[in-house]
């Protein structure tokens, strides 16, 4: 019998951030991983990330938050640290331990939604990516059924964890795309545009294809087949693509 492994999650509250990424890590995670969170101090799970996570199918409505157990922690195989703060008020974690710092931004002082989840997402992208790594990525989710190994799976969570880089691959997952459009659409300057796109394309997920002086870019599904179990699992862009105005100069 293999011997489950042990993620503890933690932050200063456990009201939002180590909250998703338990969330993620159970609802993504194989049958051989035992999951908790916890927080230096203990409060009640916030609306917003109950909201947040719903979204995502999943409910947190009767979660409550829970302080360090010393127990716990010394037993997990592995320590995620999702905030800064954490570096210094955090019991030393001990030798064999793996020890991860995320610094994952707390959304909830802005009190605004559309900040939980873009720590939401980019805590997603992060759990994906330990579990692949872990190689405890639940075959429910589509990963099992392709030739790719547990390294591009974790290399490709890793390349989407940059919030540009993510966002361009959601928005190709619905149409190809002309930098230009992307730069409207991302609000963020053209050499950054081509930046990120170079590095998707040299991880060999774009094609490239030329309409008159523009050049499109497109996901690469045919060379990449385990890239369509993790589009899947991406957040959709379909009304960020309402934001391209009609007048956009590479139409």
């Amino acid at each position: 019998m293999i011997k489950p492994i042990r993620i503890y999650f933690l932050c200063m509250q456990n009201r939002c951030r180590s909250q998703i990424a338990e969330a993620y890590a159970k609802h993504y995670g194989g049958p051989n991983i035992i999951v908790q969170s916890a927080g230096l101090e203990g409060e009640e799970v916030h609306p917003l990330t109950i909201e947040a996570m719903k979204e995502e199918g999943i409910d947190l409505s009767a979660h409550f938050s829970k302080k360090i157990d010393m127990k716990t922690f010394m037993g997990a195989n592995v320590v995620v640290k999702l905030c800064e703060q954490l570096k210094e008020r955090c019991p030393v974690v001990p030798f064999g331990i793996q020890n991860h710092q995320w610094n994952i931004p707390d959304p909830l002082p802005s009190g605004d939604i559309a900040e939980v989840r873009k720590a939401r997402d980019a805590i997603k992208l992060k759990v994906l990516e330990l579990l692949s790594t872990l190689n405890v990525l639940h075959a429910d989710h589509g990963t099992a059924a392709t030739t790719a190994s547990t390294e591009e799976f974790a290399e490709l969570f890793k390349l989407l964890g940059d919030r540009n880089r993510l966002t361009i691959v959601s928005l190709l997952k619905e149409r190809e795309l002309c930098v230009c459009e992307l730069v409207e659409l991302l609000q963020t300057s053209q050499p950054n545009i081509s930046q990120h796109l170079r590095k998707l394309k040299d991880a060999g997920l774009l094609h490239e294809s030329r309409k008159g002086q523009w050049v499109y870019y497109s996901l690469n599904m045919k060379d990449k087949p385990h890239l369509e179990p993790v589009l899947a699992i991406l957040p959709s862009a379909k009304e960020k693509l309402l934001q391209l105005t009609s007048t956009n100069s590479c139409s």
